[in-house]
């Protein structure tokens, strides 16, 4: 999953690039998700030790590193 976001961080800039080029009028938006709830069952939740908090701590630091 980190390699994922490592790739997703890097490729970040030229998606954005690539947008203002196609598109100079668009406005290019961040939609941040929720955290899952602490009693999800979601096959992707233990890659946050199950817990709410931390995966949503995840979430807050990926939108940090994608603004930068």
């Amino acid at each position: 999953m980190k390699r994922f976001f490592i790739l997703l961080l890097a490729l970040l800039p030229e998606l954005v690039a690539w947008i203002r080029r196609t598109a100079p009028q668009a406005q290019v938006i961040f939609h941040q998700t929720w955290a899952y709830s602490q009693t999800s069952t979601h096959q992707e939740f233990p890659n946050y030790d199950s817990d709410q908090i931390t995966m949503y701590y995840a979430i807050q630091d990926g939108e940090h590193h994608a603004k930068a």
